[in-house]
């Protein structure tokens, strides 16, 4: 069953995409994080609650991460605009152990530990949100209000 627009979210979030793929060429790998990437945010637009949603993605900072280009992901979509970004804080989140895909090095870290967190601290992280373009907000408010 498909959710209409009442059973949506009012944010989307997505901490840490990763295929899980290891793919060792470099571009290949970018490749393939950008589409899913892509294919997320053509997802997600379609379970925003309202035209006011946020979608919240998190990538580790450095390589390969910010080769990945989420923000050319975000302007490619086409009814997406970058609203802002944010450094990632593990510590706000009571609870939070970043798991991780491939090559973790101990069962503790891989397991989502204070090893995993200690990685994704030392590193850094920032979450980009983004919205729907003010001309997409209005068509979407004027369909709605028919």
């Amino acid at each position: 069953k498909a959710l209409d627009q009442s059973e949506g979210f009012d944010r989307i979030i997505f901490n840490f995409p990763h295929t899980g793929c290891g793919i060792k060429d470099t571009h290949k790998n970018n490749a393939l994080h950008q589409e899913l990437l892509r294919k997320f945010l053509k997802s997600a637009v379609k379970l925003m609650k309202n035209p006011s949603g946020e979608i919240h993605v998190t990538l580790k900072k450095g390589e390969p991460y910010e080769s990945w280009n989420f923000p050319a992901c975000v302007r490619e979509h086409g009814a997406l605009r970058l609203k802002n970004s944010t450094d990632f804080y593990t510590d706000l989140y009571e609870g939070y152990r970043h798991r991780r895909t491939l090559g973790a090095q101990s069962i503790e870290e891989n397991d989502g530990g204070p090893a995993a967190n200690a990685d994704v601290k030392s590193s850094g992280a920032r979450t980009y949100i983004a919205v729907l373009k003010e001309t997409e907000v209005d068509a979407v408010t004027s369909s709605s209000s028919r």
